[in-house]
């Protein structure tokens, strides 16, 4: 048996998967007009993931810059001149110690003050500007938006929206509707574009925690899908949609500098992150798939492994509460938004260290 072999028939048991006396052929569609999800529909995620990935760049373009631009943000336009001796010195250490500085103005022929400027200026060039920040921004914004009341529309009229105990019964004969079946695909097909583009798009300092986080949800939503727990996996995915547009809109609040707005989005925002992710996720859901699926469905091994990722991603959110809690404070004690601590932030620059680097040649601009 090869080693493929070997790894599909453990990860594919059934005593993994489903409860006792519950087995693959349960989830065997037949002409009963019930569906149920099967492994192949989940080859329809990459294409959807690179279909929203196209979007994206179009609606960054062609929709959310011009916009950012007709309200006034700005590219950065301030760059310095191009130096050699710099750019290799700017490599080694994006912030040169003095005897650094000193050794550079020797060699460019540019005063102490001069190269400062020089490494100032360049530092802020890494940094994505706000037209970028607020691009990238606006359309998590406008998914987040749509899918919150798609979520809402495709569930309202589920038994088990409202009650949550019903995610177990009859499992594994649950019906998953055609609405919620595409709910469900688009929705994976998002974080999976998500998780891609989180390396390309602005760096946050909480990268890795953002990076757990697609994961373990990717996984949930794989997992569920595959032996029809899908069920909880949309009111999982619902909750967390809920908070998620009013995020990214207070982010897009503050690069415009529309304080008085920004504070009360903010602070909804805190709110709805209070109720959803931490009173409604732990006591609601994970307290059902920790109890009432085990009381109503029968245990089995893959409980391990979804309340792992349950339990993990209710950490993060009490990590992240933690910083928008600090945030808050900042708004209803200072009145106004700090800048996102989780991205780099531009250095202030004076007008006329804007203008020198470029227009006084920097004389030495090579070995």
């Amino acid at each position: 048996m090869h080693l493929w072999d070997v790894f599909c028939y453990y990860f594919w048991n059934e005593k993994f998967w489903f409860p006792d006396g519950v087995s693959w052929s349960d989830l065997e569609n037949k002409d009963d007009g019930f569906y149920h999800p099967q492994r192949t529909d989940l080859l329809w995620v990459f294409p959807i993931a690179a279909l929203l990935f196209v979007l994206r760049k179009v609606f960054e373009r062609f929709i959310a810059k011009p916009v950012a631009l007709a309200l006034g943000l700005k590219q950065n336009t301030c760059r310095v001149k191009p130096n050699l001796i710099l750019e290799d010195a700017y490599k080694v250490a994006r912030s040169p110690t003095d005897d650094m500085l000193q050794g550079l103005s020797k060699k460019t022929s540019m005063s102490r003050r001069q190269v400062e400027r020089w490494f100032r200026v360049r530092r802020n060039q890494d940094i994505p500007s706000l037209l970028k920040k607020f691009a990238e921004g606006s359309w998590r914004f406008v998914y987040y938006l749509i899918i919150f009341f798609v979520g809402l529309y495709v569930l309202s009229d589920k038994p088990w929206f409202l009650d949550v105990d019903k995610c177990w019964e009859s499992f594994p004969h649950q019906h998953v509707p055609e609405s919620i079946k595409w709910y469900y695909l688009v929705e994976l097909s998002f974080y999976v574009s998500l998780m891609f583009s989180q390396f390309f798009d602005v760096k946050r300092k909480d990268f890795f925690e953002m990076f757990v986080h697609h994961v373990a949800t990717i996984s949930l939503m794989f997992f569920s899908w595959c032996n029809n727990m899908v069920r909880i996996g949309t009111l999982i995915l619902v909750v967390h949609d809920a908070c998620d547009y009013l995020l990214e809109l207070s982010k897009l609040l503050n690069y415009l500098k529309w304080d008085k707005i920004c504070n009360s989005v903010f602070a909804t925002f805190a709110l709805m992150w209070l109720i959803t992710r931490l009173t409604i996720f732990p006591f609601w859901i994970i307290h059902s798939t920790l109890f009432t699926a085990i009381k109503v469905v029968g245990f089995c091994n893959i409980y391990y492994l979804y309340n792992t990722f349950l339990i993990l991603l209710q950490i993060l959110h009490v990590v992240w509460f933690i910083f928008i809690a600090k945030v808050a404070y900042q708004a209803l004690f200072k009145g106004q938004i700090t800048k996102d601590a989780r991205s780099e932030t531009e250095e202030e620059i004076s007008e006329e260290e804007k203008s020198v680097p470029v227009a006084n040649g920097l004389k030495q601009t090579g070995r």
